[in-house]
């Protein structure tokens, strides 16, 4: 077995089978296993967040990361976490998450939906019937033929799925759709690191507010660049000095936002980030289609005022009228109206701001580990019969 693994260093209690006493009482530890595809530096910092928690040990697996690849995430944000890194070929074999899973004897498994079939199918093999498991979600219900067909497709894994933690209320109808009880879905998939982004607000009001618009992700259609560079465009010649716009990713359609006067920085790792949205004003993401917008809630936990379309997911809770401007996707013309409204009202800023941060606040890590926790904790007791009993003692 190949793989390069990253820990705090050696657990002398699991190595020998033995369980810390608690008081006077044998504490139940709880092994999670994160059977994911991709890592990102905001789910690094849950990770630890939640590994942290007294009786929880968190374990990772997911692909090595591509060189030049739209997400080329630096693997020492995995720092101090108990992770393995694989090739992806390895990832999509049955065999290999059937052999990791029962060697690894996790108390309860976490699948990023059903991105990787191997590992779906695993799950629903015979060799792991006992395993509890938790499907995190951020599709959203679009009621698409492939969608209705999904339901049957992969009916074996819903049915084996004994927890659904969702991106939103978008994810959450989706679950529904699949068949998934309601009573088995809770909303909350995405934390994020308030230690680190919070203080960005207070550096940013601190002076002068930054005449500066902010564009973090893929330079892909979906994101709506193209939109964002033809309204940058129209922006900047229709009013006296206007605000720069800076972007972070890397893409096929970088050019586009180059040719419109946009700064790219490409791609920018997580340690970096919170420097550039305390530089920033005002956050724009254009999207003709977001499940959720991780890099708005980002945005928000900063204390920015938000642009953003209809088609964000995260703008369901994070969009509102006393700190952000909502546009029609597409729409050249009100991302145009949205921007310059920004540039306007430079004063109503740091409110807005602020807003934004209060909305965001309960996307934090901690609020995420205690969510989760509670979450995994039912998934073992459906499956063990015992609703909401918790882990088991080994």
């Amino acid at each position: 077995m190949s793989g390069s693994r990253a820990k705090h260093g050696p657990n002398v209690g699991a190595m020998l089978g033995i369980k810390i006493l608690v008081s006077s009482t044998i504490e139940v530890r709880m092994r999670v296993l994160f059977c994911w595809w991709t890592f990102e530096g905001y789910f690094a910092d849950c990770w630890r967040a939640l590994a942290s928690r007294s009786g929880v040990e968190v374990s990772i697996i997911a692909r090595r990361p591509e060189a030049g690849g739209v997400a080329p995430h630096d693997p020492t944000v995995l720092r101090g976490l108990d992770a393995t890194l694989y090739e992806e070929s390895e990832l999509l074999r049955v065999k290999f998450w059937i052999d990791e899973i029962r060697s690894r004897r996790p108390d309860v498994v976490v699948l990023p939906g059903w991105v990787n079939p191997a590992c779906v199918r695993a799950v629903t093999s015979r060799h792991l019937a006992g395993v509890p498991i938790v499907m995190a979600s951020d599709r959203p219900w679009q009621g698409t033929l492939r969608q209705r067909l999904g339901r049957w497709r992969h009916r074996a894994y819903f049915r084996r799925v004994d927890r659904v933690i969702a991106a939103g209320e978008r994810a959450a109808t989706l679950a529904r759709h699949l068949g998934i009880e309601a009573s088995k879905i809770t909303k909350g998939m995405f934390g994020f690191d308030m230690e680190k982004l919070g203080p960005c607000l207070a550096r940013r009001s601190a002076g002068e507010w930054p005449r500066s618009f902010l564009f973090v992700g893929r330079y892909v259609p979906m994101k709506g660049v193209d939109v964002l560079g033809r309204a940058y465009k129209e922006y900047r010649a229709g009013v006296a000095n206007p605000w720069s716009l800076v972007c972070c990713g890397v893409g096929p359609r970088g050019r586009a936002l180059i040719e419109a006067g946009a700064e790219d920085r490409g791609f920018v790792q997580p340690g970096e980030m919170p420097g550039i949205f305390a530089g920033a004003g005002a956050f724009v993401l254009p999207s003709v289609f977001e499940p959720w917008g991780c890099a708005m809630v980002e945005a928000a936990m900063a204390g920015l005022p938000l642009i953003c379309t209809t088609e964000v997911g995260s703008g369901d809770e994070l969009a509102q009228e006393a700190n952000s401007r909502i546009v029609r996707p597409g729409s050249v013309g009100e991302l145009v109206k949205a921007m310059r409204w920004m540039h306007d009202r430079a004063a109503k800023l740091p409110a807005m701001g602020e807003r934004s941060q209060q909305l965001a606040a309960s996307h934090s890590c901690e609020r995420w580990a205690e969510r989760w926790e509670a979450v995994l904790h039912e998934a073992i007791g459906r499956r063990c019969g015992r609703a909401g009993s918790g882990a088991t003692v080994r």
